[in-house]
């Protein structure tokens, strides 16, 4: 498994590999506003599991 995933250009949306990549992923960090709509759209992440780093929202998604 890959340690380094390559970001997604800034105006893509979540896609199918989006959503492939974090259902493999060990731990995952999204950040940004507009992945972080589209994923609590959704129902991927929780509106209540976000934080806020300088302005910037971002979680992090992991399996135990």
């Amino acid at each position: 498994m890959p340690t380094n995933t390559p970001a997604a250009p800034a105006n893509a949306a979540p896609t199918k590999k989006v959503k492939e990549i974090i259902s493999v992923s060990n731990c995952t960090q999204i950040v940004g506003e507009r992945i972080i709509k589209e994923l609590i759209k959704l129902k991927i992440i929780k509106e209540s599991n976000i934080k806020k780093i300088k302005g910037v929202p971002f979680t992090l998604i992991y399996e135990l």
